[in-house]
This record gives structure tokens, sequence and C-alpha cells, in this order.
């Protein structure tokens, strides 16, 4: 992810015209753009897989799974951030955004695939973005370099509550959607390989929960 930079900030109405015209996404978030750049090859088939096995778990269900090229308006009201998750999950009628049919504000579940570039950033201040809207029951992050998952899940008092697996043998409850999938399906076709010092380091929030 690399920042699109111009002189002054972007508002929000100035962002959503200029993404809605360019041939690459972007995310938003402080009066700055964000390029969305292509990610590795396992980035690409973990998304796929995740997307693939929601979707077949949701037939004949009000919900939908969406990939990497439907944006979300989240964020505090007054502070509007606007992403791209890599898969998302709308149950009932879709809420868009007021003069914009290409912006979703009512997510019931989002994922994303961490990435070298982008795992601060998803790990922590669009993880509070997230957190802001309140049809979100669920957060989930997926590493790439080890099978880890890390979910959160938003009980009806509001309190959040953490599930961390790890294993190919392990399984991802969703449970805002009451399906589950095992990890084997969603890294299959992946080969891991040992991680190094500094890899391991920065997946250490992840392994550690």
């Amino acid at each position: 992810m690399e920042e699109f930079t111009r002189s002054g900030a972007f508002s929000p109405e100035e962002y959503l015209r200029f993404d809605d015209d360019a041939l690459e996404k972007h995310e938003y978030r402080s009066g700055k753009l964000w390029t969305m750049q292509g990610g590795t090859p396992e980035h690409s088939q973990i998304s796929l897989a995740l997307g693939s096995e929601i979707r077949t778990r949701l037939k004949g269900r009000p919900c939908v799974a969406f990939e990497s090229n439907l944006r979300l308006r989240i964020g505090p009201e007054e502070d509007p951030v606007f992403a791209y998750p890599d898969v998302s999950v709308v149950c009932g009628p879709r809420e868009m955004l007021a003069g914009n049919p290409n912006t979703v504000t009512n997510p019931l579940v989002v994922l994303e695939v961490l990435s070298d570039s982008t795992e601060a950033y998803d790990l922590g201040e669009k993880f509070d973005a997230y957190r802001e809207v309140l049809s979100v029951r669920e957060i989930v992050h997926v590493a790439q370099r080890l099978p880890v998952i890390r979910s959160f899940f938003r009980r009806d008092d509001g309190i959040w509550e953490l599930s961390f697996v790890r294993g190919l043998e392990r399984f991802l409850a969703l449970r805002s959607l009451g399906i589950v999938i095992p990890l084997a399906e969603i890294y299959a076709g992946i080969e891991f390989r040992p991680l190094t010092d500094e890899e391991r380091f920065r997946t250490g929030n992840l392994r550690e929960g």
C-alpha cells in the first residue's frame, strides 16, 4: 500500500469522486489516499479460498460474501475511513452510502489477509475503524506465512471476544454467521517456509493472540 500524494488533503467527497474514476483502488483515511497494490500469490490464493468457502456455506441464506473490490465506509462519523477488505459479508439488505451506490456501510463480517506492507495498519488503525461500525460483529485477521487466524466477535453487550486458532488441523468458527471452515481449506495449496527473524517478529502479535 503506497500513499498517493498531492498538495492538500482530500475531503471524503473528493476521494469518492477520484476513486470511482481511477483505474486503481485507493483506501482513504485522515484526508490521505493509499493506493492498493498487488499482493503475493499466497495472499491472492488465501483470499480467494476464504471468499469461496464462506460463499459456499452461505448458500440459501440472505447473506452475500464479497471480494476485495467492494468498498466500505467505516470509522467514526466525524472522521470516515474508506476501505477495501479482502473479504466482507453483508446479511440482509445492503445499506449504501448516501449519494454513492458503490460504497456499503453495513458489513457484518470483515476479513483481512495480512501482508508485510499493511499488517501494522490492519492490526491497528484499520481494526479500530472497523470496530466503530455498529453492524460489524466479527473481524478476522488471517496470516500468510503460517496457518494462524485471529478473530474478534462482538457480543450483544458490546464486549469483543478474541478467538485464536493455529494449525491446519484446526477450524475457523465465524460465530456471527454460524459457519465453520477448516484451516486446511483456507490454506490449501500454500507451501509454508521457515520464518526469518524479521517475519517472526512481525507475526508475534498474531502468534501470541
